[in-house]
């Protein structure tokens, strides 16, 4: 019999035991990234931080990690990703975009909950299927993300002249150090503009939103240019 540690995620994110936090809204918010923490803290090889370390940075970095926290389900980014990492939130807000375009009025990409299990001696992350679809897709989409980004994730490659972080920009501004400019970088494209999202495309934890004149979808799974699902 498979030995599991299963979590009920509300808005993919729980509680952490050792969470105390004064102010009430510091205390929201560390409630809603624990437990998407805590999936990719079991990913994590290379770290000496907590799962609460990794939360924290996972939050409000670059273009695309969570950087509205109070609305994080509804501004899912824009620009270029500014690391590897980026790109992987990228991918989970698009992710979690094509969860609401594919069940519209039915689904909630902040607040969701969904049910999952990390084996205790693999710890593969599984979820649980006997749920709501919508339910599944989010917690495909942050499995995937926090495989992904556990598998590449040393503390030294992070860089924290992309954290945004309110102690972290203060940090770094007394000691005049680089602080990354949100607002000018990270800009909706005029491409992004004149070419909204039709539909989504993907395997489960890994669609993407496309644009019917831009691209096309082979086989459900795989977004190319238009034409190229024949080659």
């Amino acid at each position: 019999m498979v030995n599991t540690n299963m979590f009920l995620a509300v808005c993919g994110l729980t509680v952490l035991p050792t969470t105390i936090m004064g102010n009430p809204l510091l205390d929201q918010l560390a409630r809603k990234f624990s437990m998407l923490g805590t999936m990719l803290y079991s990913q994590v090889q290379n770290t000496t931080m907590t799962s609460g370390d990794i939360s924290k940075r996972i939050q409000q970095y670059g273009c695309y990690c969570f950087r509205d926290a109070i609305n994080s389900g509804v501004l899912f980014g824009n620009g270029e990703p500014v690391s590897p990492q980026d790109e992987l939130c990228r991918n989970l807000m698009r992710c979690r975009k094509c969860m609401e375009m594919d069940f519209p009025g039915e689904c909630d990409a902040a607040q969701e909950k969904y049910l999952y299990s990390i084996d205790a001696n693999t710890n593969e992350i599984m979820c649980n299927q006997d749920q709501d679809s919508c339910r599944v897709d989010k917690c495909e989409c942050d499995k995937h993300f926090s495989v992904e980004l556990g598998k590449m994730w040393t503390d030294a490659s992070f860089n924290e002249m992309y954290w945004l972080n309110n102690k972290n920009v203060a940090r770094r501004n007394k000691k005049n150090l680089e602080v990354f400019d949100a607002s000018a970088n990270c800009a909706k494209s005029d491409v992004s503009k004149k070419n909204p999202v039709d539909a989504c495309c993907g395997l489960p934890g890994q669609k993407q939103p496309y644009n019917y004149e831009r691209q096309e979808c082979c086989d459900d799974t795989k977004l190319v240019s238009i034409g190229q699902c024949l080659n």
